[in-house]
């Protein structure tokens, strides 16, 4: 193998990552109807697609149950994904979001499941 060919150049890379990354997930990702609903309502509402990607909100939900997190603030809550991931690792979530027009948008549209005391 000569050393100035790259096993993985950006052209591999830009072809196979899709690919691991759909590995990754069908290995360990589980279906969650109500993760599902963020990202079905949050493009529905006209929210940009930019939430975190599924293995990282299962990062997000092993770290804050290996921290034994018990509150989490979230700068930036967009249509709730991350805000779900914290929640169901056993965290209370307080969120702030700027750009939204209200948290009770957020409750109406986006996560109904959710109430804001």
């Amino acid at each position: 193998m000569d050393p100035k060919d790259p096993i993985l150049d950006f052209e591999n890379f830009r072809t196979l990552a899709p690919r691991f990354v759909a590995q990754a997930q069908s290995a360990l990702l589980r279906r969650n109807p109500k993760l599902d609903n963020a990202l079905v309502n949050s493009a529905a509402n006209g929210l940009p697609p930019i939430s975190v990607l599924p293995l990282s909100g299962q990062y997000l939900s092993i770290l804050t149950q290996i921290m034994g997190a018990k509150s989490v603030l979230e700068i930036g809550t967009l249509g709730g994904y991350s805000t779900i991931c914290f929640a169901e690792a056993g965290a209370k979530v307080t969120s702030i979001e700027a750009s939204l027009p209200s948290p009770r948008w957020i409750c109406g549209r986006i996560m109904p499941w959710i109430c804001f005391a």
